[in-house]
C-alpha cells in the first residue's frame, strides 16, 4: 500500500499548526523509513534551519526541535488519525493477487512500521483485513528494527521459521538498510517487489524461478515454495 499521501497531508497540517513553513513533499518522501518520531524530528530540524527562520531560532530557544517536538507529535497524531487511509492507495492488482494467494491457502501476516492503532483501521479502510492473519505494528514488540525480533516473532505467529518464509516489500521500503539487516540476521528470504507484480506462484513477470534471496541466507533451491508469507 502506498501511504505517502497520508504522510504528506498529515505533515503539512502539522507544520501549519506550528506556524512553520510548508515542508516539501520530496523531503517527506526522502525521510520516511525510520519511524514517525525520527521523521518529525528530522523535518523540524530542517524547517527551523531554513534561511527565513535560522536567525529567529538562534535568538529564540523556544524555536528548537526539542521545544517543538511535543506539540508536533500531538498534532501529528491528531491529523493522522483524522485522515488515515484517505490519501493512501492500494497498489494496482494488489488485492486480486492477495486474494489469489489466500485462495491457495497461503497463510499471510502483515508487519508494518505504523503503530498498530493506525495499521488496523487502514487495513479495514482498504478492505484488506480478511487477507491477513496476524497483524503487527511498529509498537507491537519491545524492540524495533533492525532487531530481527520483529521478523522472528511474525514467523512464530505464522507457525513457521524465517528460512521457510518469504518477506515481500515495496522497493522503496526494502532498500532501507534496517529491513535488510533484520532479514539477514534471521535468514529470511526477501523480495523487493510490489505484491501487484506477484502473479503465478508469486513470481514477478518474466522470472522463471523463485526470487534470489537478497539477504545473506543461501537457500538450497530457489524453486522451493515458501510455507508462509508476510508483507511490509
Amino acid at each position: 500500500m502506498h501511504t505517502l499521501g497520508d504522510f504528506q497531508v498529515t505533515l503539512h497540517r502539522t507544520m501549519a499548526d506550528l506556524d512553520l513553513p510548508p515542508v516539501s513533499d520530496a523531503l517527506i518522501e526522502q525521510t520516511i523509513g525510520k519511524g514517525s518520531k525520527h521523521l518529525i524530528r528530522t523535518l523540524l530540524a530542517h524547517q527551523i534551519n531554513r534561511p527565513e527562520l535560522k536567525d529567529v531560532g538562534q535568538a529564540c530557544p523556544a524555536l528548537s526541535v526539542d521545544a517543538l517536538f511535543g506539540r508536533a507529535w500531538q498534532r501529528y497524531q491528531h491529523h493522522y488519525v483524522d485522515i488515515n487511509g484517505q490519501f493512501a492507495d492500494v497498489y494496482p492488482d494488489a488485492l486480486d493477487a492477495l486474494e489469489a494467494l489466500a485462495a491457495q491457502g497461503m497463510p499471510m501476516a502483515c508487519l508494518t512500521n505504523k503503530p498498530l492503532g493506525f495499521a488496523t483501521p487502514l487495513l479495514k479502510e482498504k478492505s484488506l483485513t480478511h487477507i491477513f492473519g496476524p497483524v503487527f505494528g511498529g509498537d507491537s514488540f519491545v524492540r524495533k528494527k533492525p532487531d530481527p525480533l520483529l521478523l522472528t516473532k511474525t514467523c512464530e505467529a505464522l507457525g513457521t521459521s524465517a528460512a521457510r518464509t518469504l518477506m515481500v516489500g515495496i522497493p522503496a521500503t526494502m532498500r532501507r538498510q534496517p529491513t535488510l539487516r533484520a532479514a539477514r540476521w534471521c535468514r529470511s528470504r526477501t523480495v523487493t517487489t510490489p505484491v501487484s507484480a506477484c502473479k503465478t506462484r508469486l513470481r514477478p513477470p518474466g522470472w522463471t524461478r523463485w526470487p534470489t534471496c537478497q539477504s545473506a541466507c543461501t537457500p538450497s533451491s530457489n524453486d522451493v515454495r515458501p510455507r508462509r508469507m508476510y508483507f511490509l
